[in-house]
């Protein structure tokens, strides 16, 4: 197996026992994910978004500050055009953010990950805690190839950064041994405090989404 290869094989999630169906044969899970997606935004944004837009918008309902970050990517306009919606129900899933990371391509350019990290000092220091944490999943050769990559780190950091973390972290990494999941409870508990302390996460994760959801709205 190349290196390609079990990179790829990183985001596999098994998804079948909830897929819809169409005719006989069953939707792929990435679809899914993305008519799920669009669905959502259109049935309560009043603005008609690209796929591209859709995502990020989800994967900042995701946030555990969804409508700070919502703001930042979006405007203050389009935040107060969406009045009372409640953004969680926007929410990028966990299942989806797996579905779509298995699909990444192989050559998804890592310039804007690249960027992201040798601008963002934060970034960098939240994934070396990550690594660190997760000392017993890095023994997997999959996983290390994977970890390479400047988009799956940062799609990792993101993942640290939503309401339902550990789910999302487990779409981007797999499972984690016992030992692993106690000390990403203890990073998470870290990283949650920081947050309430100051908001200097919030555009750095927000140019984040941004790249992500540029990434995976590429076909």
């Amino acid at each position: 197996m190349d290196e390609s290869d079990a990179a790829d094989r990183t985001f596999r999630v098994d998804l079948t026992h909830a897929l819809p169906t169409q005719g006989d044969a069953a939707v792929p899970p990435d679809v899914a994910a993305r008519r799920a997606i669009l669905a959502r935004a259109a049935a309560v944004v009043p603005h008609s978004l690209t796929e591209e837009e859709a995502l990020r918008l989800a994967m900042a309902s995701a946030l555990r500050d969804p409508r700070s970050a919502i703001g930042v990517l979006f405007g203050a306009r389009f935040l107060r055009d969406m009045g009372n919606t409640t953004v969680t129900d926007l929410a990028l899933t966990a299942d989806e953010y797996g579905a779509l990371l298995a699909v990444l391509p192989p050559h998804t350019l890592t310039a804007p990950f690249d960027a992201l990290e040798r601008e963002d000092g934060l970034q960098r220091e939240t994934t070396g805690a990550l690594a660190t944490a997760c000392q017993t999943t890095m023994l997997s050769d999959a996983i290390r190839v994977a970890w390479r990559r400047s988009v799956v780190r940062t799609a990792a950091a993101v993942a640290l950064r939503t309401e339902n973390s550990v789910p999302m972290l487990v779409a981007v990494l797999g499972e984690s041994s016992r030992s692993d999941a106690r000390r990403v409870d203890s990073l998470l508990s870290d990283i949650q405090d920081a947050e309430e302390e100051s908001d200097e996460h919030l555009q750095p994760v927000c140019d984040a989404v941004h790249a992500l959801a540029a990434a995976l709205g590429a076909r």
